[in-house]
C-alpha cells in the first residue's frame, strides 16, 4: 500500500465560511492535523490544536469559558495563544503545558489556517485570486499572486 502524500504544510488552506465560526467550539481536520477553531469576544478567530495536553481529549468536546476553551475531561483551560492558564487542583502551571495555535485570517468570507511554520506566515501577503472557471462553471483551486500560497 502506498503512504499518503503529505501536504505543503506552509500554505493557507480553507478552514471554514467565516459564518461557520461563532462563539462555540468548531472541529475540522486540516491537512491530516485536528484543530478546533471558535471567535473569540473581540471578533478574532482563534485555532488550536484540537487535542489536550493532558490526555489528548479533543478540546473540542470542551466548552468556551470567555476566550478561554476548557478541557472536557479534567478541566485544563487554555487561551487563545495555546497556553494554559488553569489546573484544577495546582498552585503552579507546568510551563509545558500548551497546544499548538494557528495562524489564521479571515479573507473573503473564508476562515484561512497556515498549519507550517508560524514564523512563514504573513497575513500581510495573503493575496487571493481565482482561476479560470471550468466547463461545469465551478472555479479552480485560489492561489496566491504573490507573498504566501493559499490553497482551497
Amino acid at each position: 500500500m502506498n503512504a499518503p502524500k503529505p501536504f505543503p504544510l506552509n500554505a493557507w488552506y480553507a478552514a471554514a465560511w467565516s459564518y461557520e465560526i461563532a462563539r462555540e467550539l468548531s472541529a475540522r481536520t486540516i491537512c491530516g492535523q485536528n484543530v478546533v477553531l471558535y471567535r473569540r469576544t473581540d471578533g478574532l478567530v482563534a485555532a488550536l490544536e484540537d487535542a489536550c495536553w493532558h490526555r489528548l481529549l479533543p478540546l473540542s468536546l470542551g466548552h468556551l469559558k470567555g476566550d478561554d476553551v476548557m478541557c472536557g475531561y479534567h478541566g485544563l483551560v487554555f487561551n487563545s495563544a495555546g497556553r494554559c492558564s488553569y489546573m484544577p487542583a495546582q498552585n503552579t502551571i507546568n510551563p509545558s503545558a500548551c497546544v499548538r495555535d494557528y495562524p489564521v485570517a479571515e479573507r473573503r468570507r473564508l476562515v484561512w489556517l497556515w498549519p507550517g511554520d508560524p514564523a512563514l506566515a504573513d497575513p500581510a501577503k495573503f493575496q487571493i485570486f481565482i482561476g479560470t472557471t471550468a466547463q461545469n462553471g465551478s472555479a479552480t483551486a485560489a492561489r496566491s499572486i504573490s507573498g504566501n500560497p493559499v490553497i482551497a
